[in-house]
């Protein structure tokens, strides 16, 4: 198995080739983690490409070999390289065999500023990962905290938002303070400030909506990828190569894939259905606490 400064080496090059045609692309979630300092190495790479550059990203994964191995397309669930579809928010997956696998998305999930804006060397910004780190998963809220605390330590107040642990936030409160006005995006930054005992059960809560908002995302864009999947392993197009898979990707895209699933509901529908989840399983006051993620969350919806 190829070594992890193999595959970062690998990975590393292909920003930079794309950045030397133009393209404007940055690593993201699990490698800059890495990177940061917060995380384990990790096989998997993924890059978020400016959709324009998707036809230039194409030409360059076919001309690419990692261990003498040539890519592929990942599964039936993949959309084209288009930038139609990375501009909906889908996610195109590459492998090369078992050894190297490449995640392609031109929108992140969850953007509170444009992530071209804060590129860092190779590697979207920390609070552009900590965003994306706002998922359903278990595991990558100890990230958040870390990533925030590494926000906070540069002088970036913007940490106080990804801080998930209760007693980092007690212990940071005994000796810092916190810009006023980020109360209105996060409440429960005035329950830490006053020790109040409802904090771990706002902390709970927030957690819950941020991960059921993400769920949501996940099952719209599940339902929405059923008829174009089933079309995918239909065609025998999985045994083609890159370039016979990315024409017949792209045809059946059209027919079977809507470019932006999560046009199928209204923003404020998406924020009541996650807030009514969350209300089913915790105190009603506690909803008062929850974080204000119209400008996180609004840009797929738009």
């Amino acid at each position: 198995m190829a070594s992890y400064a193999d595959l970062e080496r690998f990975y590393l090059d292909l920003v930079q080739s794309l950045r030397g045609q133009g393209v404007t692309c940055a690593v993201t979630s699990g490698m800059a983690c890495v990177a940061w300092g917060v995380s384990p190495s990790t096989q998997d790479c993924d890059i978020l490409v400016q959709p324009d550059g998707a036809e230039r990203l194409t030409e360059h994964l076919v001309n690419s070999r990692f261990e003498g191995f040539a890519p592929n397309f990942r599964g039936s669930l993949s959309p084209p390289l288009d930038s139609k579809w990375l501009q909906g928010g889908w996610t195109c997956h590459f492998h090369w065999e078992d050894l190297a696998f490449l995640d392609v998305s031109g929108v992140p999930p969850r953007q509170g500023q444009p992530w071209q804006d804060g590129i860092a060397g190779a590697y979207a910004s920390v609070t552009t990962v900590a965003e994306m780190k706002w998922t359903a998963r278990a595991k990558d809220w100890p990230l958040t905290t870390a990533l925030g605390l590494k926000l906070l330590a540069a002088g970036d107040s913007n940490g106080w938002m990804f801080l998930a642990d209760p007693d980092v936030l007690t212990e940071l409160l005994a000796t810092e303070t916190f810009p006023a006005e980020l109360v209105k995006r996060r409440p429960l930054l005035e329950l830490a400030m006053n020790e109040d005992v409802r904090l771990a059960g706002a902390l709970v809560a927030e957690q819950l909506y941020l991960q059921q908002l993400d769920r949501q995302r996940i099952q719209i864009y599940q339902k929405a990828v059923r008829p174009y999947s089933a079309a995918v392993k239909d065609s025998g197009l999985l045994n083609l190569d890159l370039l016979q898979q990315q024409a017949i990707r792209r045809e059946l895209a059209e027919q079977y894939l809507p470019a932006r699933p999560l046009h199928s509901i209204s923003f404020l529908e998406y924020i009541d259905q996650a807030r009514s989840a969350v209300a089913a399983v915790v105190q009603p006051a506690l909803l008062d606490y929850l974080p204000d993620v119209r400008a996180i969350y609004g840009n797929l919806f738009d």
